[in-house]
């Protein structure tokens, strides 16, 4: 838990925040009008505490940064990063889904032509993996058959991702089965 607090018109702000979330669940709250105030605690939910003993809370900074600086929240960061062990940085994968644009409306037409489009213009977007989302499997619970839509299934086009240069994806949800789906009703005791 951190904040940032600044005016867009100063060239300085504050970050404030616990390191970690090991030993309570830290909070922060600010209010700005009519007065600032910034008010800071962990929350010992549940903890008994006895006479005479102690409790620690996780550590808890704060620093100024200057708001022109383009990573001013690094300090910050980096001793959250030495407080939690974080070792190495992993690069967060990116890529294109069909998912939120066509939702379950998909057919292999509509990804091929989404799939020439993103690889013209693979200089200003870089993206990873091409993931075929939700609408090719003939119902959820029913992924080893395919939509009429696809009647040769996916492998193909997985091979023309791969060649385009991206990895190919695809969206499963092994452990969700629609009530209507063909596994439910060829194997209803196979579930709960």
């Amino acid at each position: 838990m951190f904040a940032a607090l600044l005016d867009h018109d100063a060239p300085a702000g504050l970050i404030c925040g616990f390191l970690s979330q090991k030993q309570q669940f830290g909070s922060l709250l600010t209010t700005l009008h009519p007065q600032p105030d910034l008010q800071v605690w962990a929350n010992c939910d549940q903890i008994d505490l006895a006479p005479g003993q102690t409790l620690e809370s996780d550590w808890f900074a704060w620093q100024f940064f200057d708001t022109l600086e383009p990573k001013p929240f690094d300090a910050y960061f980096t001793a959250v990063a030495a407080e939690n062990q974080v070792r190495k940085r992993i690069s967060t994968p990116v890529g294109w889904c069909s998912w939120y644009y066509y939702f379950q409306n998909i057919t292999p037409q509509i990804l091929r032509n989404n799939l020439q489009s993103v690889q013209q213009h693979k200089a200003e977007l870089p993206l990873d993996f091409f993931q075929i989302d939700n609408g090719f499997q003939q119902d959820v619970g029913s992924w080893l058959k395919f939509h009429p839509n696809f009647p040769q299934g996916v492998k193909e086009l997985s091979h023309e991702i791969k060649a385009a240069g991206f990895t190919p994806g695809l969206w499963l949800a092994p452990f969700i089965v629609e009530h209507k789906s063909t596994l439910n009703r060829e194997h209803p005791q196979w579930l709960l």
